[in-house]
């Protein structure tokens, strides 16, 4: 009778082992999986992060040209489109919040292309907000800059354009442009940059506001 006794105490004991091994290895495995999803989010936040200031540069940097093409009236030609080669008032950049910024991978320049509707972010998957996707470019074929052990389709840049890209992003930019003050001509820009993305039917997005002045503006 002893001997079943503790026959029986024996198995007790190893199903509760069992039980409490199976219970943390699920609590473990769920702690990784965690851990797994926040370093991802994470990864992703910081890039969302840098193409939002990417976005704002972009236009921080078409202000600035404009100052160089037309040095001789700063104070009415800082907002001229990038595109137009005359400073006139129908040329200047108008708000909007239907804006993508646009990199020439051939000299490095930006262009703002104004799109027919704005960036969608309760439904990233929206046909409409396939002109704000990101496509992904290789700048250098000879070279593996992304580690992966092949000189070919890596991630090198981001963006809007077509051109020799390996690929789209989950990423989606949207910049919106918002003259404030009442100032005429205008000197101040709100420049708002969205990044949006989704993970697991779930829309994340970073976004970064700046104030861009005019504060190089000379009368002629």
């Amino acid at each position: 009778m002893h001997k079943k006794t503790k026959k029986a105490e024996t198995l007790v004991e190893v199903i509760i082992a069992l039980f409490i091994v199976a219970m943390g290895a699920g609590v473990s495995t769920n702690l990784i999986i965690n851990a797994l999803q926040s370093s991802a989010y994470s990864k992703d936040s910081l890039i969302a992060t840098s193409l939002a200031q990417e976005g704002i540069e972009a236009v921080r940097n078409i202000r600035d040209t404009n100052w160089l093409r037309f040095s001789a009236d700063k104070k009415n030609c800082w907002n001229i489109k990038p595109e137009e080669t005359v400073c006139s008032p129908s040329n200047k950049i108008q708000q909007s919040d239907n804006y993508t910024a646009n990199l020439d991978i051939t000299n490095y320049s930006w262009t703002l292309k104004q799109n027919a509707s704005a960036l969608d972010t309760t439904n990233i998957s929206k046909a409409s907000n396939e002109p704000y996707r990101l496509k992904y470019v290789d700048l250098d074929s000879t070279k593996d800059t992304n580690g992966d052990g092949n000189n070919t389709n890596d991630h090198d840049l981001y963006i809007n354009t077509a051109g020799a890209t390996t690929g789209q992003s989950k990423f989606y930019r949207q910049i919106k442009l918002e003259y404030i003050g009442t100032n005429t001509p205008e000197d101040k820009m709100k420049v708002t940059s969205i990044v949006a993305w989704e993970v697991g039917q779930v829309v994340h997005k970073v976004k970064l506001q700046t104030i861009l002045t005019n504060y190089r503006k000379v009368a002629r």
